[in-house]
């Protein structure tokens, strides 16, 4: 008995004594733990180069490079990138950079950034075996560039970070961790009052193609994905929102249809200080439950990407009930061409799914025989940002007048 009562008085006083705290005291203990360790791993990271290396990614808070438009299109991407990419650093810097990485993200939203790496170099290998056997792969360019052809190279070596403000010298530091198909940003302020403010949008994660599909054996293996054959990325995502929209009725699909698809860029990934709602669609609050639940899976699914305890996700679920859906594209088949959008007053998520800039080996068929002759949508971006975070606005002030040389 004696045992049992050390326990109990040990879960309700000993846990940091947090049991007659409020929940909101308990969220702020466990959010400054994680940013303390956020903090000491940045500063190892930064420490393990010599100070006249540090200029090159050690950046001004309110530099031009932080708050400029995604890396959508590679093509499209700029030369002159903010950081130190992932070919420079040696192989300690690198572990160090990947312990800050594994801080910042959740075991699900580190699994999936490192996924999104390893794609690109299995992209590179799938693209330049279609270059050297055309008449069986569909390479689709877009109807801007149709003649669009892939890249020699991409590879994960190309991704960068970059700091911007001191995590050891300020109280407010952001970092932008970035390449084709993806970017992470965090921002991070210490308040008057000793609270913690994080802004960890805008986020996009993309992917080509999402199912690693197959053509015959010679070709999967030249391809080297022979044993990843059907390996999928962002799917759940992206077969979530198709859920979503396939259960609209009629009349509700009507308020929420958009006659055009999005390109490649899509609003979230614009500059920071320039993203501004538009304010159409259908109430997410009109919508039945069993559509809404599935929504909130795939909110889930960008809001699990970060640390849990660095952001508060009840605020994003009671943000639901000023959110609207819209959508655009084709309603049915899991590899149509379709455009997914939810936005309140707090945040915007969107998911792309296209045909574009895309190879796919000509054995592959649509799931839907109503689009038996269209090309296969595999290639998905998607944005989510917290358009509502005045942060994300406050520390780019000094920004605001400047113009944008770099896009």
């Amino acid at each position: 008995m004696r045992f049992i009562l050390t326990i109990l008085f040990f879960l309700s006083f000993g846990a940091g004594g947090f049991a007659h705290d409020a929940p909101q005291e308990r969220r702020a203990y466990l959010k400054q733990r994680t940013y303390t360790k956020i903090q000491t791993k940045a500063v190892e990271f930064i420490h393990r180069f010599h100070s006249d290396d540090r200029e090159k990614f050690l950046l001004d808070l309110n530099s031009p490079y932080r708050d400029r438009g995604f890396c959508y299109t590679l093509q499209h991407c700029p030369d002159d990138t903010a950081g130190i990419t992932l070919k420079e650093l040696t192989a300690e810097q690198h572990y160090t950079l990947h312990e800050l990485l594994g801080e910042l993200l959740s075991s699900s939203g580190y699994h999936k950034v490192t996924a999104i790496l390893e794609r690109e170099n299995v992209l590179t290998d799938i693209e330049n075996h279609a270059m050297r056997h055309p008449d069986d792969f569909h390479i689709i360019g877009s109807p801007s560039k149709p003649d669009w052809r892939p890249p020699a190279y991409r590879g994960s070596d190309r991704y960068y970070i970059a700091f911007f403000g001191h995590p050891e010298q300020g109280k407010e530091w952001g970092l932008r961790f970035e390449g084709h198909h993806l970017t992470l940003n965090f921002t991070f302020h210490k308040t008057k009052d000793g609270g913690l403010q994080v802004v960890a949008t805008p986020l996009f994660l993309g992917v080509s193609p999402m199912t690693l599909f197959g053509a015959d054996k010679e070709h999967n293996k030249a391809m080297k994905i022979d044993k990843r054959l059907g390996h999928m990325l962002l799917h759940k995502e992206a077969f979530s929102a198709k859920d979503v929209i396939a259960m609209l009725n009629k009349a509700t699909d009507e308020k929420a249809y958009r006659d055009t698809v999005p390109s490649a860029s899509l609003d979230g990934g614009t500059d920071m200080p320039h993203v501004r709602p538009k304010g159409y669609g259908v109430a997410y609050t009109t919508l039945p439950a069993p559509v809404k639940t599935i929504i909130r899976s795939v909110l889930d699914e960008y809001l699990d990407v970060t640390a849990p305890h660095l952001i508060n996700r009840d605020l994003y679920y009671r943000a639901l009930k000023t959110a609207k859906l819209a959508r655009a594209g084709k309603k049915h088949g899991k590899y149509t061409e379709s455009y997914f959008r939810l936005e309140s007053d707090k945040f915007l998520l969107e998911i792309l799914q296209s045909p574009f800039y895309s190879v796919t080996p000509k054995t592959v068929k649509h799931d839907h025989p109503d689009h038996k002759h269209e090309p296969i949508a595999a290639h998905i971006h998607s944005v989510f940002r917290d358009i509502g975070a005045p942060h994300d606005y406050d520390v780019l002030e000094n920004h605001r007048s400047l113009s944008h040389t770099h896009r």
